[in-house]
């Protein structure tokens, strides 16, 4: 083999003239398959591995072992849940299907505009719905949110701009005034692509230092569920007043509400008891429902725990079950007395009172009060349709007109002018009497005061006689005099719900009935005839010895000294000449002959009137002036009280009950001396404030501050949350 033994000793003899074949080539060993290539998480490889794959060398190049590619070119595969997400990080991978894609709005497209803003707005409110100036100087962060609301000054450019707050924001803080209105504190409702600015409640943080977020060390504590249903509540108020009044179920003549625009926002807006993770599929129907509800219920549990800033803009909070709202804190209930709306298209406010809170039975429902109107109709309003004493409108809101036949003032041409009609009424016709069985309530009422005042004459009697127990306190202490009988004058102005009119007639009864002549002989003696006073008590002694014949009156009377010659001396136009005047004498010596005034204590009234009423030993040793006084002080309260008590049916005999069933009347008759008419007290205390912010323009016109409020206009609040009105810096130390 001669190829062979060539090719044996080619290595010791070589030559380089002679070619030479090339050895053959090993097969290649087979290429080991890479990895399988992980899906695209965003997460760049190593330079080493992409080097491996693609490397361009030849066959022949030496391979790395195969524990050593191993370990170098395979990624471990991260599952997809255990993957680090941080939110606002852009991601490379594609979005998974199902998942919902948040999109806040997008304000730098929009371009604000003051006069572009539309009627209803969001305004930028802290939590005590202060609104966001922008000269404002926080000593601490405070949170603020963007909360719905309603322009309610003529013009978008009105300075200041007045804002109505939807929902209960905060009691009795339902307008606003926004002094530089800019677009960090109001926005427009909708965005230029006519959507829903905010479909969650959209929380700002602003430090002292100007920086949108701040520690959260310097937070303000607030219940943010409570928060979440206000703002909600808030929303579905605005989307009512937008079709242009609100939901009564009662009410008949109130305009029925709805949402025709607002009803897919509602809808699609985060809820408190739903989760904001979409789900593809629809809804099951069964037992799955319920199992998918406790889940989402646990879900929402697990993102409460979490980050608390993450409420803001996912809104997934689990809420408990729905209780009805309590009523505002600071209204009286009941008893307040407001201005309010009798239907929601009305701008007339006429005067009301609360009578109770009646809360909603369901979540979408209203929280309304039941008022009571002065035409003594009952009507459930919500809160934002009446205004109270302590709200700037209240003295400012259009008032209805009404008339009323109670007189709540008694000019002195009118008390004049009833002091001679009831001299004239008394000096013509008798004093009427008490009929039995007494009238009905209604009946009673109808009667003119003279006839009332004959029901309670026996009442009278005892007291003057010091015989009626609940009124012997009043009694004794006018007659012990000094302070108590002081006590006694300041108390004895109250009359209730009784006209003023009807007072001064029944004064004029009462004194006549107990006083008679005396009251009269008091003018005389006033006149200029100091000789008929015998004492220091005046006429009092020679008053209480008079008689009912004419010669008792001689005295006080001179012009009946005249004596009456025999009938057959002169003619009867003499007899016209004798006679003395009936103004004068206030009496006659004819007695009329008619039978049924024979009964009649006080039939001689109009021509011979009896005695005035005698009382106990303490009420006779007063003098003349101090009778009068007593007449008016304790015999005139207690006839209004007795008067009041028939009228509202509470007594229904004349003649007096047992003692403890009077003291029982007339514990209820002083609860009727103190009522008054409400109607005319909210008209008081409008006229009061109107006068007061008048004091307080001029005050701060010549203090160079406009609204008389604190030393820069800030509002002054006081301990129970209401604003302090008219509270300045002190001009100096002295103050």
């Amino acid at each position: 083999m001669p190829f062979t033994t060539l090719t044996r000793t080619l290595p010791s003899q070589p030559s380089s003239s002679t070619p030479t074949a090339p050895p053959p080539r090993p097969r290649p060993r087979p290429r080991q398959k890479p990895p399988p290539t992980p899906p695209k998480i965003g997460i760049a490889f190593p330079t080493e591995v992409a080097a491996l794959n693609d490397s361009d060398d030849s066959d022949l190049t030496p391979l790395t072992s195969p524990v050593e590619s191993k370990t170098t070119s395979t990624i471990p595969d991260i599952p997809f849940s255990q993957k680090p997400h941080v939110p606002g990080t852009p991601s490379t991978h594609e979005p998974v299907p199902g998942t919902p894609q948040r999109r806040l709005p997008d304000f730098d497209l929009d371009t604000w505009d003051l006069r572009k803003l539309g009627t209803y707005v969001w305004v930028l409110v802290d939590l005590d719905a202060r609104v966001l100036e922008p000269d404002d100087i926080e000593p601490v962060a405070r949170d603020r949110v963007w909360w719905p609301g309603k322009i309610k000054s003529a013009s978008c450019t009105a300075k200041p701009l007045k804002v109505l707050l939807f929902g209960d924001r905060k009691p009795g803080a339902t307008i606003i005034e926004i002094h530089k209105p800019t677009d960090e504190n109001i926005l427009s409702l909708e965005d230029p692509q006519k959507r829903m600015r905010f479909r969650a409640p959209t929380f700002v943080n602003i430090s002292p230092d100007g920086n949108v977020q701040a520690s959260p060390r310097k937070k303000q504590k607030y219940d943010r569920r409570e928060y979440e249903e206000r703002w909600r509540d808030a929303v579905d108020r605005l989307a009512k007043d937008r079709k242009g009044g609100v939901d009564n179920d009662d009410d008949d003549e109130m305009p029925e509400v709805g949402t025709t625009d607002f009803e897919l926002f509602i809808n699609s807006a985060p809820s408190p008891t739903k989760s904001t993770q979409a789900t593809p599929r629809k809804r099951e129907k069964g037992k799955g429902k319920r199992k998918r509800k406790r889940k989402r219920m646990s879900t929402d549990s697990e993102s409460e725990m979490g980050d608390e800033d993450a409420w803001h803009v996912d809104g997934n909070i689990s809420q408990p079950r729905w209780s009805p709202p309590p009523p505002d804190e600071l209204l009286q209930i009941p008893g307040e007395l407001l201005l309010a709306q009798d239907r929601a298209t009305s701008a007339i406010y006429w005067p009301a009172q609360i009578l109770e809170y009646v809360p909603p039975k369901k979540e979408r429902q209203r929280p309304k009060y039941r008022v009571l109107f002065l035409d003594k109709v009952q009507r459930d309003i919500p809160r934002e349709w009446f205004f109270t004493s302590e709200e700037n409108e209240f003295a400012t809101c259009k008032l209805g007109r009404w008339q009323s036949d109670f007189k709540e003032v008694q000019s002195d041409d009118d008390e004049d002018n009833d002091i001679f009609h009831m001299n004239e009424l008394h000096l013509r016709s008798p004093s009427p009497m008490s009929v039995d069985p007494p009238p009905d309530t209604a009946e009673f009422s109808e009667l003119s005061i003279r006839e009332q005042f004959a029901y309670i004459k026996p009442v009278l009697i005892a007291i003057l006689n010091d015989r009626y127990a609940p009124a012997r306190e009043r009694h004794d202490n006018f007659i012990a005099g000094g302070s108590k009988r002081k006590s006694v004058v300041n108390s004895a102005g109250l009359r209730g719900q009784m006209d003023p009119r009807d007072v001064v007639t029944l004064q004029h009864c009462l004194s006549e009935w107990c006083l008679r002549d005396e009251r009269r002989a008091q003018a005389i003696v006033d006149e200029g005839e100091p000789q008929i006073l015998e004492d220091g008590r005046g006429l009092g002694p020679l008053l209480g010895r008079r008689s009912l014949s004419p010669t008792g009156t001689e005295v006080t009377f001179p012009s009946s000294q005249v004596e009456r010659p025999p009938e057959s001396s002169f003619t009867s136009s003499e007899m016209q000449d004798l006679e003395p005047p009936l103004s004068i004498s206030g009496m006659s010596d004819t007695i009329p002959e008619s039978s049924s005034s024979a009964g009649l204590d006080d039939t001689c009234d109009s021509y011979l009137p009896p005695p005035r009423q005698r009382g106990c030993d303490a009420y006779e040793g007063l003098s003349r002036i101090e009778k009068v006084d007593y007449c008016l002080n304790v015999l005139l309260p207690e006839a209004i009280l007795q008067i009041l008590l028939w009228r509202a049916g509470e007594r229904s005999s004349v003649e007096l009950l047992s003692g403890a069933e009077e003291k029982d009347l007339h514990s209820v008759g002083e609860g009727k001396l103190t009522e008054r008419d409400w109607v005319y007290d909210v008209m008081r205390l409008r006229e009061a404030i109107e006068r007061k912010s008048v004091k307080a323009n001029k005050r701060g016109t010549r203090n160079g501050n406009g609204n008389g409020n604190g030393a820069d206009g800030e509002v002054v609040y006081g301990a129970t949350g209401r604003p302090k009105r008219s509270v300045g810096a002190p001009k100096s130390y002295l103050e």
